[in-house]
């Protein structure tokens, strides 16, 4: 794929319906800057002590439940290769086209529908605890498989619909027609470095260079959601989304396309795209494709979460983390006089410096994040790690639901003492969809790494029995395959 870079403009929101109550949003719900740190305002909230962590770490017992053989571990944890067909349809081979040779991925075989194969399976095993799902009798490399979807058969992105591809951790590539979101990016076989750190359970489904990618959401710092030769891979051909305290770092590492935001904050991306094409984001100037061009109108907002930050023990909480919200809000809009363009970087201005005030920022208070006049036209929230806060979520739902989309981890969660006031279960993860008011939720952030206590395969069960005790259907929130790609239709509103 070729290292070009989207245009983008960032404008200020018009509100003609202001939501008066978001300017009463009380500062226990805020982030707080205390003494050259950041600190949660939550009352669930507990620091953790380093006694905290060597009494966890001298009680550990176990393996997760990891079994011992290479081959079960492929059959209980599929990787399918992404469904290309449904993320980059074309009806004319296009120079812009990732490439989409790649080398086989070992799995048991194709990803069929999510409704017959991952959720159902977990549905039987809700019952029975030491129970794992069952493949094929052998691993088997296969050639790229057009992944199952839960709602589309037809594989095409198109504008009232949304597509997401869970790659492991909480890296997901999702798509609204108009813009490509990675989020949380992690491609390498461990955590801190290549050699160094918590070693990834299963092979990345694909590599970097095979996506699209416009827009990078970053929830936090940590290693497990961050991935420095990552961000250097990407660098400054796409649009970086991070939280307070985070742009210096970047900085550093040569990267200047970095929008920072503080909670309850937003700002409006637009792009263009041909008709054909929703997923190939063009400079209008230099487009010379015979479709029409599409404008595509974006809000993308930092979101509350119940966490913490750092790389090294002596930058703890220096920056902010987050979760974000985007709501594609409308399409074939003139260009506001007031938009603010960001240049394009080619190799002849890709020194050109972008500082923070580039990018205007506005408060929820001031500008709602999303008025009741706003045609939704799609809409994804990228949780990151958080403990539950209910009058914090019930907050969040109030001012971005419903979402179509909701990427919601539901893993390292146990022992539930330790981790519970930065981690949800899959209990939590339930009612922050409820909150939500999400139309589909997605589980992340397990299965990749073990960070935690809890065997390998209890998220999804656990998944699975929150459900039911809440009365919320089975296929309202699901978990997939790594690497397997869902198509969900936007619901009319």
């Amino acid at each position: 794929m070729s290292a070009t870079v989207a245009p983008f403009q960032v404008s200020p929101v018009r509100v003609t319906s202001p939501l008066y109550w978001m300017a009463s949003i009380p500062l226990t719900l805020r982030s707080m800057y205390i003494r050259g740190r950041f600190v949660n305002p939550f009352p669930t909230w507990r620091d953790k002590t380093l006694w905290d962590f060597c009494q966890w770490r001298a009680t550990r017992t176990g393996g997760n439940g990891l079994p011992q053989t290479e081959t079960t571990l492929q059959e209980t944890l599929p990787v399918v290769e992404p469904s290309w067909e449904s993320l980059y349809p074309s009806p004319v081979p296009s120079p812009h086209t990732p490439s989409l040779t790649t080398p086989p991925v070992v799995n048991s075989g194709a990803a069929g529908s999510m409704d017959a194969s991952w959720v159902m399976q977990f549905s039987v095993l809700a019952d029975k605890p030491n129970s794992v799902p069952t493949g094929s009798s052998h691993a088997n490399v296969t050639a790229p498989a057009a992944s199952g979807s839960t709602d589309s058969d037809n594989h095409v992105l198109t504008s009232n619909q949304v597509t997401v591809t869970w790659l492991g951790q909480s890296t997901c590539y999702v798509q609204l027609p108009g813009l490509n979101i990675l989020t949380d990016p992690i491609f390498q076989a461990r955590t801190v470095t290549s050699w160094l750190g918590p070693k990834r359970l299963r092979p990345i489904p694909c590599q970097l260079e095979q996506l699209r990618v416009d827009v990078v959401l970053v929830s936090h710092n940590h290693y497990d959601h961050l991935d420095l030769e990552c961000v250097r891979k990407l660098g400054n051909t796409v649009l970086w989304f991070v939280p307070l305290g985070m742009r210096a770092w970047f900085v550093r590492n040569g990267i200047q396309r970095v929008v920072e935001m503080d909670w309850w904050q937003f700002t409006q991306v637009s792009t263009m795209t041909p008709a054909q094409t929703p997923w190939l984001t063009v400079d209008p100037v230099t487009c010379t494709s015979s479709d029409d061009l599409v404008r595509h109108t974006f809000h993308i907002g930092a979101i509350p979460a119940q966490h913490w930050s750092g790389r090294t023990p002596l930058d703890s909480n220096c920056t902010l983390w987050c979760g974000w919200a985007v709501r594609r809000v409308s399409t074939d809009l003139p260009c506001p006089s007031s938009d603010i363009t960001i240049p394009t970087l080619s190799p002849r201005n890709s020194s050109l410096p972008l500082t923070s005030s580039s990018y205007p920022i506005h408060d929820v208070a001031i500008a709602p994040f999303y008025s009741p006049g706003t045609s939704d036209q799609g809409s994804f929230f990228h949780c990151g790690d958080t403990g539950y806060y209910a009058p914090l979520f019930r907050t969040i739902g109030q001012a971005i639901g419903p979402v179509t989309l909701a990427a919601l981890p539901i893993g390292s969660y146990q022992p539930r003492w330790y981790m519970h006031h930065q981690h949800i279960d899959p209990a939590d993860a339930v009612l922050i969809h409820e909150d939500l008011r999400a139309h589909r939720s997605i589980g992340v952030h397990w299965a990749t790494f073990m960070l935690s206590d809890e065997d390998y395969l209890d998220p999804p069960r656990d998944l699975v029995r929150a459900l039911l005790e809440r009365g919320q259907p089975a296929e309202s929130f699901v978990t997939t395959h790594i690497g397997q790609t869902l198509c969900i239709p936007t619901p009319t509103v």
